[in-house]
C-alpha cells in the first residue's frame, strides 16, 4: 500500500475449496488458473499467488494463462532468495502441505540457485497436512497447533537447522 497507494487490492480466498494442500496438482491448477483469469478480468494488473500450494503446483500454469503481460508473484521464489541474504543459513527446514511438499519446487529453487552461488543451503522437508486443517478451522489460539506441531517435530528431524520456512497457513 505505500509502495502503490493509488492502486487498488482485490483479495480472492478461495475458501469453497479449502484446503488446497490436500488437492491433486491437476485441481490446484485449475483452480489457480481459473482465479487469476476472473482476476485479469476484473483488471487486476498484477497477482500475487498467496498461497503455498497453488505456488508450488500452478505457478507456470497461472503465468501461461494470464499472459506476459501481467506479472505473477509467487510464495516460494521470494523466500527462497531471501536465504541466500543471510550468510548463517546453511540448513533450512521447511514445513508445509503435502500438495507443497511434494511438488518439490521449494528443492528445485534452492537448487538453482547452489548451482551459482557459493552459499550452499541443504533442505530438509516435511509435509505437516493437520498444521493447516486445524488453523483453517480456527483453532489458531489454542494449544491444538501447538499440539500438533510438536507431534511433527518431536522426532528430531529438524534439530540441526538454521532456519525454518513455514510453507503454508
Amino acid at each position: 500500500c505505500d509502495l502503490l497507494p493509488n492502486e487498488s487490492i482485490l483479495y480472492f480466498g478461495d475458501t469453497a475449496h479449502l484446503p488446497y494442500g490436500e488437492k491433486s496438482p491437476e485441481l490446484i491448477r485449475k483452480y489457480s488458473t481459473r482465479i487469476a483469469l476472473h482476476l485479469v478480468n476484473s483488471g487486476c494488473k498484477a497477482i500475487v499467488v498467496a498461497c503455498n500450494s497453488a505456488s508450488s503446483n500452478a505457478l507456470q500454469q497461472v503465468k501461461e494463462a494470464v499472459g506476459e503481460s501481467i506479472p505473477v508473484i509467487d510464495m516460494v521464489h521470494p523466500v527462497v532468495e531471501s536465504l541466500y541474504d543471510n550468510k548463517g543459513n546453511k540448513n533450512v527446514g521447511l514445513i508445509g502441505t503435502r500438495a507443497t511438499i511434494s511438488s518439490g519446487l521449494y528443492s528445485r529453487a534452492i537448487d538453482r540457485i547452489n548451482e551459482s552461488s557459493q552459499c550452499q543451503i541443504e533442505l530438509k522437508s516435511r509435509a505437516t497436512p493437520l498444521l493447516a486443517s486445524a488453523i483453517e478451522e480456527g483453532f489458531y489460539n489454542n494449544t491444538i497447533p501447538g499440539a500438533v506441531l510438536e507431534a511433527y517435530l518431536e522426532d528430531g528431524y529438524f534439530n540441526n537447522v538454521d532456519s525454518m520456512i513455514l510453507g503454508c497457513t
